[in-house]
Formats: structure tokens, sequence, C-alpha cells
């Protein structure tokens, strides 16, 4: 079996499987049941430690115990930048403390089929965590009931994101995106907050242009941006929409108000 062991359990989780549910069991009493308006396309997720994102990250995962669908496309930063093409894995599983969790091989192999910059590089993933640490998440809520594609990104440039749009909407099968992002890092809580919500609100309206500009001009270091792009290119083709649920930030829970990082939830839907 091709086993992708966990690289920041014990760190950004914990590494027991008993310490895991109890912690996720309890960030889940504190986060949002929010009932999505329509059909889910996808969910905007941080990616930071528990304790700092993981209420924010939960707000979103629970959009998804309103959708019937069980198949997601995982799609995060690959922070090391050890590929400047998309890199997926195709087969095998992932490991966390409660167990394996499965690659959907089928729709790996129809989005390399359709892609132009994408490429099986299971290297790429060995030690990057905006991927590993939703996996978790899934399985709290899900058992051994769902699979999972994941894509770590090395370019983020808006002609690339138009490339990866263009795989991923040419498949047959049926997922939803996960996007895995932190917003800006390390700045006083007050210009966090800021510089997120001027980019927010670019997503919420499905501004591809301003969003690009917002992140330029105003210097917003969301680590994740190529992959919020990518579903806000896929709702605004569906002509649906994007929904903020809650902004936060690291003070929050680590009381340091002059080194923050900010964390948002969303989903994106279309109209029934």
């Amino acid at each position: 079996m091709n086993i992708r062991e966990p690289a920041v359990a014990g760190s950004f989780y914990p590494e027991e499987s008993s310490d895991l549910r109890a912690m996720i069991k309890a960030i889940e009493s504190r986060s949002k049941n929010t009932v999505p308006e329509g059909d889910v396309l996808g969910i905007i997720v941080p990616h930071a430690g528990y304790i700092y994102s993981g209420i924010i990250a939960m707000d979103s995962f629970r959009i998804l115990s309103h959708v019937a669908k069980r198949t997601f496309l995982i799609i995060g930063p690959d922070h090391s930048l050890h590929n400047f093409n998309h890199s997926i894995q195709s087969s095998g599983y992932w490991r966390t403390p409660f167990g394996d969790a499965r690659i959907n091989h089928d729709l790996a192999r129809q989005i390399l089929d359709h892609s132009e910059n994408i490429v099986e590089d299971p290297v790429s993933h060995r030690y990057e965590h905006s991927i590993e640490v939703q996996i978790p998440f899934l399985q709290y809520m899900f058992g051994d009931s769902f699979d999972f594609v994941p894509i770590a990104m090395g370019d983020q440039s808006p002609d690339s994101i138009a490339l990866l749009f263009n795989a991923i909407s040419s498949v047959s099968s049926d997922f939803i995106i996960i996007a895995s992002s932190d917003l800006t890092h390390y700045e006083s809580e007050q210009v966090v907050k800021e510089k997120d919500l001027r980019l927010l609100r670019d997503v919420v309206n499905l501004d591809q242009e301003s969003f690009y500009s917002t992140l330029h001009n105003y210097h917003v270091t969301a680590c994740g941006y190529g992959a919020i792009a990518t579903l806000m290119m896929l709702t605004k083709s569906k002509k649906g929409k994007i929904y903020l649920i809650d902004h936060n930030t690291s003070a929050s829970a680590f009381g340091d108000r002059e080194r923050t990082v900010g964390y948002a939830s969303l989903y994106a839907y279309t109209t029934l």
C-alpha cells in the first residue's frame, strides 16, 4: 500500500487518536452550524494549528454535514515550492491518528488527463501541512466513508489558475472543493483585519481581477490565494455565490495582537 505518513501530527494537531477526537469535539462545540442556502460547491478553510484556526475551520466543515457528496478535491499551497507546477498524488492513502484516508484514483487520473500544469508528485506532499490538516476533520465527521484528491499548488498566478480550473471543470466526477488558505500573516490584529476584510469582499463579489490587485497592492499574504481563486472561478462559472461565515485572527487563541495571522471560513454554493 502507498501510504503517506502524517508530517504534522503532534505539532499542528494531537498525535494520539483519543486526544485528537477530544480536541475536535471541543472545537465543534464552539463552532457555527450554518445551514447552506443551496447546492454546495466548496468551502474555504484555514490550515494553521488547531488551537489557532480550528474553530474557524470547523465553521466550514460543518457545512459539509448538510451535503450528500463524499468526494473532496483538497487544494492547498506548497509552502516549500518544491514543484513550480501543481502537484497531485493520484493513488494510495494518507494516514492520520484516525486511520487511513483513501485517495480517489479515478478522479485524480481524470484531472491529470485534462491538465496542462498538474504533475504526479507525491514528494511535494510529503511534508506539506496545508492539505494534511484537513483530513482529520473529514475523518471525524465521516469516518472512512469519504475519499479525496490532494493538489499542492506551486504557481498561483491567474494563468496557472485558469489551467487548473479548466482541468477540474473537464472531469465527469462529482466532488466538493476544499480550498485551504490562511490569510494575512504576522501583522498587528488591526492591520490583519483590515487587509483580510478587503480581500474577502473580493472573494464574496467573485471579482478575481480585484482579488489579485488587492493581494498585490495591499500586500495581503494569503498563502493559498490560488486555491481560493480556483473556487471563485468555479463558483462564477456555475452562477453561484460565496458566503462569509466568520473571520478571526490568531490573537483570539494566542493573545499576541502585534503579530497575528488571519483566518476565514466561507462556503460556495449555487441556488436551488
